[in-house]
């Protein structure tokens, strides 16, 4: 393995340097502050390991890791924003989303189980909490869906095409609301502020759900 060791210069200096590179070189970059690279397309050839922030872990593909502080410019800091104004091609009539994952998983002959295979895996966020005067967080969750669309025919925040849904330890919480617009060909189960559970059919009709 070759490596190249920038130390500084300006984007004009760096791109002639590279320039000046064979092709199938492994580049490393050391720049003082920061570079910006103003490309058309951006290709990474490697498939990995990856890493930002940290050291290379050769069972992460692209691992993001690190201390991070927040500069303040704003209300929010976050770890990894996607925020992007996705257009759709005219043909584009099947799926139109921000992000997609599609990967795949192979496992490897062995005679035990595996504990967990997903497409997502979430783990709780580690708060550290250092608010003053015994404060806390109004909500701490380790997935939460801010709002919902209203532009489609079915709206929903969260939607479940197949498959079951299943919880481990704990039952459902519903928070108490009045009774909803009835949505044709599915039903609702809710709870108001009576205290009662209700099931709403698909044509509108509120049944109060008795329990024996």
């Amino acid at each position: 393995m070759t490596w190249v060791n920038i130390q500084e210069g300006s984007l004009e200096q760096l791109r002639d340097q590279l320039n000046r590179q064979m092709r199938d070189l492994d580049i490393k970059l050391q720049y003082l502050n920061a570079i910006e690279i103003l490309v058309d397309i951006l290709k990474v050839r490697g498939v990995g390991p990856h890493v930002i922030g940290g050291v290379v872990s050769n069972q992460i593909q692209l691992l993001i890791t690190g201390s991070f502080t927040s500069g303040g410019a704003g209300n929010d800091s976050l770890g990894f924003r996607v925020d992007s104004a996705i257009t759709g091609f005219v043909g584009d009539i099947d799926k139109h989303a921000v992000m997609m994952i599609t990967g795949s998983l192979l496992t490897q002959g062995t005679d035990t189980n595996i504990g967990v295979m997903a497409q997502a895996l979430f783990t709780e966020p580690r708060i550290t909490n250092n608010l003053a005067s015994s404060g806390k967080p109004d909500v701490a969750t380790t997935v939460y869906i801010l709002d919902a669309p209203t532009e489609g025919d079915i709206n929903a925040a969260l939607y479940v095409k197949s498959g079951e849904v299943i919880s481990v330890t704990h039952g459902y919480t519903m928070k108490e609301v009045t009774t909803p617009t009835a949505l044709a060909d599915h039903g609702r189960i809710y709870t108001k502020a009576d205290n009662k559970l209700y099931f709403q059919d698909g044509a509108g009709t509120e049944h109060e759900l008795a329990f024996v």
